[in-house]
């Protein structure tokens, strides 16, 4: 009788253990499932970022009066409409190289550019630089990378960062923002933080936060032709 006693405690036991690890790792799945969601959604074309905005209401005013006739306006040359198309919405700034040049972003345009700020203490920055780097190493012949160092010179140190350029045998190119130039432009507030730019000048995708691969293939399809496509 007291063996027949103990075996509905056991089940109810080990009914509970189960139930356990079932609460469990369905956390840790949800907090996976949670991290992946968001990191999927850090890259943002511009034309999602851009709400139309609604003209107000007007009040009804009164019949208009029939303006005079105008003559025809000139038709805009071919120069003043290719100067139209060419205002850039990127934002000049002076960096480092690795040389200790003194290189404008603005010298770069004529070519697609990843612009990416980043710090060699800063974990995201660190988990994101393995597919850059593969990223380079497939485009880098058609695309310029400049990977902005934030060098406040405490925290962050030119040495300090080209030891962790050198140490993960990262080889693509890196600038360094000593003046606070660069950072100031873009009103860098976290990183990582990118920026997609067409050889125009025109920002096509930004991403706060880690991007992944695919997320910076899709940047790179805004930027250059895919499959052969003009």
């Amino acid at each position: 009788m007291e063996g027949k006693s103990k075996k509905p405690l056991i089940k109810l036991i080990i009914g509970l253990i189960l139930f356990a690890v079932i609460m469990v790792g369905s956390y840790y799945l949800y907090q996976y499932a949670s991290g992946k969601t968001s990191a999927q959604q850090n890259l943002k074309k511009v034309a999602e970022t851009e709400e139309p905005t609604e003209e107000p209401m007007r009040e009804p005013t009164e019949e208009p009066t029939e303006e005079p006739a105008q003559e025809p306006a000139e038709e805009a040359t071919q120069e003043e409409a290719e100067a139209t198309n060419d205002e850039a919405d990127y934002i000049d700034f002076k960096v480092e190289n690795a040389q200790g040049e003194e290189v404008a972003l603005s010298s770069l345009i004529g070519k697609p550019i990843i612009l990416n700020f980043w710090a060699s203490w800063c974990g995201p920055c660190q988990s994101e630089m393995p597919d850059f780097q593969a990223a380079y190493e497939e485009y880098g012949d058609e695309i310029e990378f400049v990977m902005i160092n934030l060098t406040d010179g405490g925290r962050e140190t030119k040495e300090v960062a080209q030891d962790f350029i050198t140490e993960k045998n990262y080889t693509f190119p890196v600038y360094y923002d000593i003046s606070g130039d660069a950072g100031y432009a873009y009103q860098i507030a976290s990183i990582p933080t990118t920026y997609f730019i067409s050889k125009e000048g025109k920002i096509v995708a930004s991403g706060q936060g880690m991007l992944e691969r695919k997320e910076i293939d899709e940047g790179i399809a805004l930027l250059i032709p895919q499959n052969g496509e003009e």
